[in-house]
């Protein structure tokens, strides 16, 4: 299990298997807090970052967040809060935006988690 903010904003913490107590798993880079967490199918971890208007990528096994999108037109003070990959081919992200309270969707190079256990392919 992960969860952000885990301590104080900006982190990503963990919940091992078997584990009593989470611990710290990531840092978010200075300025970030994450808000929202998802998978896709190789294990990569996408983290929205309300502050800073970014979507970071954590590769699996990695622990250096990447931007892996980011947009100052779409995003800028709209404060993602949440992120599901869907559509057809489970190649469109949506994103909720505080700000406003509407959803936003762009095309990712990759389909998510959800959509590929929805396609009965795990």
């Amino acid at each position: 299990m992960f969860v952000v903010n885990l301590g104080k904003a900006g982190t990503i913490g963990r919940l091992p298997a078997g584990a009593a107590a989470s611990e710290m798993f990531v840092a978010l880079p200075e300025g970030g807090v994450g808000s929202a967490i998802r998978f896709v199918p190789d294990g990569t971890m996408f983290a929205a970052d309300y502050r800073g208007h970014n979507i970071f990528a954590i590769p699996n096994g990695g622990a250096e967040p990447v931007v892996w999108f980011h947009s100052d037109r779409m995003l800028k003070g709209r404060e993602p809060t949440n992120l599901a990959f869907g559509g057809s081919d489970g190649k469109t992200v949506f994103v909720t935006q505080r700000q406003g309270g509407f959803i936003e969707s762009f095309r990712a190079d990759r389909e998510g988690r959800e959509h590929y256990l929805q396609q009965g392919r795990c």
